[in-house]
């Protein structure tokens, strides 16, 4: 005859290897990854001779941003974007008069479906015979990011975590109850 806590331990024990099997399904192939910016352009850091008339945020897929905000302020201060940011596929752009010589902020923040924010501040100069430098390829404010990520060693330190527990599950089922 099987006794009861036997038979409790085979349920705890398979319950435990399905939540496993679940977890690790879910975390190889679960949902897409969230959208990611890649780019401002023009890029943090450049100096362009030809102003720009557009600022833009580039992502790696097409964002579904419930807020949207992109401002970008001149040499003195002025505020040169105009109207509302637009999102056309995976970029959000705003139109800019950078008309006046000198170093230019865009400041951004993004709100997605998710709740993720995206925001940072990125520079660019405009003027004549500005000496032209290798911007970083990476999104400004990158760094301010936080992301949920499904990657290798997330996978085996959850599978870590749950093999822990699995046997602290054990190690408690098996001490003898005292009645």
């Amino acid at each position: 005859m099987i006794s009861v806590s036997s038979t409790r331990r085979r349920l705890l024990l398979g319950a435990a290897g399905v939540g496993l099997t679940l977890l690790v399904v879910y975390l190889a192939f679960g949902g897409a990854a969230p959208a990611r910016l890649e780019a401002v352009e023009p890029a943090d850091g450049t100096s362009v001779v030809a102003s720009p008339t557009r600022v833009s945020l580039r992502f790696n897929t097409a964002p579904h941003p419930r807020v949207m905000h992109l401002t970008v302020v001149g040499p003195a201060g002025e505020k040169v974007s105009s109207g509302d940011p637009v999102l056309n596929d995976n970029l959000i752009s705003v139109p800019v008069s950078a008309s006046r010589p000198g170093p230019y902020q865009v400041g951004y923040h993004v709100e997605l479906d998710d709740g993720t924010p995206v925001a940072g501040i990125a520079t660019f100069t405009v003027g004549q015979g500005a000496p032209t430098t290798a911007g970083p390829v990476e999104a400004a404010g990158a760094a301010h990011e936080h992301h949920l990520e499904r990657d290798t060693s997330t996978l085996v330190l959850v599978l870590i975590d749950l093999v822990l527990v699995a046997g602290l599950v054990s190690v408690l089922l098996r001490r003898p109850r005292v009645r």
